[in-house]
């Protein structure tokens, strides 16, 4: 507990010691924040110069299979051979490179072994500081995993070693170094070979007597491609000569104090006096170069009318571009398409382009747009139709509807005012062709042409409905036949045998015993087809003759034959039922000891049978009607 308490102490003393210096510039232009741990000044990032601090190139030697391990000269490289973590992760060096003494900015150095043992005691030790260097820690040091390159050729992530200038032997023999691996609290020392790659941090030079000296240099006014020169006029406080470099040789490189201009875009010029035996080297002082882009200007443009699509697509030609300098390639793209400010049916509508510039130079300029462009959008074309209608007769009419021809981007009737469609064809109408009328309907983007349409009424079927005729015997009255025809039309009939069945209108009148086939017809007229024939078989039965006066026992009827009420005599009471001789029943009666008469007037001429059924007794009886 006692060690934990000493550990948060020192861990909010070292925060509370955590001063930020502003920044330092080595010879290549990087700038690195600095920060005051205790009594030393580190930069917070790892040195990233490609240069010793005279501007003297270090030799770039890209690992190869081989490794470094065969190398005895110094060199330097990028993890993994990619720039892409330059920044983030700084320069490997080899042991040889720092054994130079050059590597750090005029009143920096690489920290000695010493150096890093005053940094750890004062963070709580080797064994708890890794915790409080690494890029979230409190101290600002801000170590990363910056990764190290093996003198075999390979790469290994996920840890950070940093170069001491504290050697084991002579020039050349091993270095102390440092290394802390990732999720690890403890930093570990030992010495190492020079053949390996390893980051390197500086410290500050303590107790200089080198006079400071600074420099002067204005603001770079914006330049326009095309400009091929500009002369650089910083100077120094100590008159030393001034050098200068630029950040992006791709726009700007330099010559002297003059900057020549390649292409159009941004790039950072830096000033520096790196100092000599008087002066330490100045704070390099930055300004961006702006090349802005030259614009050229299109001419000769026209649009071109159209009939409306439901689109604001409009067609260019003719569009001419000005001319670039020199012998630069640049062509105009996209010169043939604009953009109406609206898409429907006007006039003079404005049109706007969007053209670009493809070739070789065509990053080095900008192109101005032709801004007085105008155009017409005409009403397209459509053509509203009645669509032609059939249905047969004595039915509901179908809906009525229009079909269209000229709509664009996918747009209905919906999106116009549709004319009104109408037929004097009604149900009741007959067979034969009506007009279906178009009229009205508008439309902003189109002009409406109508084409009636005819509606058709076919002559409809119909069927005839003609149940069995059921037997029936001579003497019988004539009976109405009933067929029917789904039409409501009238139906006749025919018999194949007028000897046996006659037929006057709907009346069969009964002649003689036999057979006849009776045939329904419903011939049609205008507006109806004729039906197809339906035929029953009519079956008349013998009858054999009886006496004028029938007495049946415990029955007497009288008169017999009668036209009128007829006189029930009997003992039997209850229900009395008259038939036809087929059976048919005519009529049914009680009788009763007060009512003992039947009425059969009305009734046609003819035999019936007559039959009382009482509670203990069938009586029956015939009766001739005249």
């Amino acid at each position: 507990m006692k060690n934990l308490f000493t550990l948060i102490l020192l861990m909010f003393a070292a925060c509370c010691n955590l001063r930020s210096q502003g920044t330092v510039t080595d010879v290549n232009g990087n700038v690195y924040s600095i920060v005051t741990i205790g009594t030393q000044t580190w930069m917070q990032q790892n040195l990233r110069s490609t240069s010793y601090n005279d501007g003297t190139p270090i030799p770039f030697i890209a690992n190869s299979s081989d490794g470094w391990s065969g190398i005895f000269t110094p060199a330097c490289d990028w993890y993994n051979n990619d720039t892409a973590g330059k920044v983030l992760n700084g320069v490997l060096y080899n042991g040889y490179a720092v054994w130079t003494g050059n590597l750090a900015p005029v009143g920096w150095h690489v920290a000695t072994n010493a150096e890093w043992a005053t940094l750890l005691n004062y963070l709580g030790g080797a064994s708890a500081a890794g915790t409080l260097l690494i890029k979230t820690g409190s101290t600002g040091f801000a170590a990363i995993m910056a990764g190290s390159e093996e003198g075999n050729g390979s790469f290994n992530s996920e840890l950070a070693v940093w170069w001491t200038s504290t050697g084991v032997g002579g020039s050349g023999s091993n270095l102390d170094v440092w290394q802390l691996n990732q999720g690890n609290s403890t930093v570990d020392n030992f010495n190492s070979a020079c053949g390996h790659g390893f980051s390197v941090r500086c410290i500050k030079d303590t107790g200089s007597t080198a006079k400071s000296q600074s420099i002067t240099f204005n603001v770079i006014t914006a330049q326009t491609y095309g400009t091929s020169y500009i002369i650089l006029t910083a100077t120094s406080s100590s008159g030393l000569k001034v050098t200068y470099s630029s950040s992006d040789l791709s726009v700007a490189t330099i010559l002297g104090d003059t900057v020549k201009i390649l292409t159009a875009g941004t790039t950072t010029i830096t000033a520096n006096q790196t100092g000599d035996s008087v002066y330490s080297a100045a704070s390099p002082v930055t300004h961006i170069l702006t090349v802005n882009k030259k614009a050229l200007t299109i001419t000769g443009a026209v649009a071109a009318n159209k009939v409306y699509d439901g689109t604001t697509h409009a067609s260019i030609s003719g569009a001419i571009l000005s001319a670039p300098i020199g012998s630069d390639v640049v062509d105009l793209t996209t010169d043939t398409s604009g953009t109406f400010a609206s898409a429907g049916v006007g006039t003079g509508i404005s049109v706007s382009t969007a053209m670009t510039l493809t070739g070789a130079a065509a990053g080095n300029y900008s192109v101005t747009q032709q801004t007085t462009l105008t155009a017409n959008i005409t009403a397209k074309p459509l053509t509203a139709t009645a669509n032609n209608l059939t249905r047969v007769y004595g039915v509901q009419n179908p809906a009525l509807t229009i079909s269209y021809s000229g709509f664009v981007s996918g747009q209905t009737s919906a999106d116009i005012t549709a004319p009104a469609i109408s037929t004097s064809a009604t149900i009741n109408s007959n067979v034969g062709s009506y007009n279906i009328i178009l009229s009205g309907g508008s439309a902003a983007n189109y002009s409406i042409t109508l084409v009636n349409g005819t509606f058709t009424i076919t002559i409809a079927n119909q069927t005839i409905t003609f149940d069995s005729i059921p037997p029936v015997t001579v003497g019988e009255p004539a009976f109405d036949l009933t067929a029917t025809a789904s039409s409501g039309l009238p139906v006749s009939y025919t018999s194949s045998d007028t000897s046996v069945v006659k037929i006057n209108g709907d009346m069969a009148t009964i002649l003689s015993n036999g057979l006849a086939t009776i045939t329904a017809i419903q011939a049609g007229n205008e507006d109806y087809n004729a039906s197809p024939e339906i035929t029953e078989i009519l079956k008349v039965n013998k009858f054999t003759q009886i006496e004028n006066t029938i007495v049946t026992a415990g029955l007497n009827l009288y008169p017999n034959p009668a036209s009128g009420v007829v006189k029930i005599i009997t003992e039997n009471y209850g229900l009395l039922t008259l038939t036809y001789v087929s059976g048919k029943i005519v009529k049914q009666v009680n009788i009763t000891e007060n009512l003992k008469q039947l009425d059969v007037s009305g009734l046609s001429a003819g035999y019936y049978i007559v039959r009382i059924q009482s509670e203990n007794a069938i009586v029956t009886g015939n009766l001739v009607v005249e």
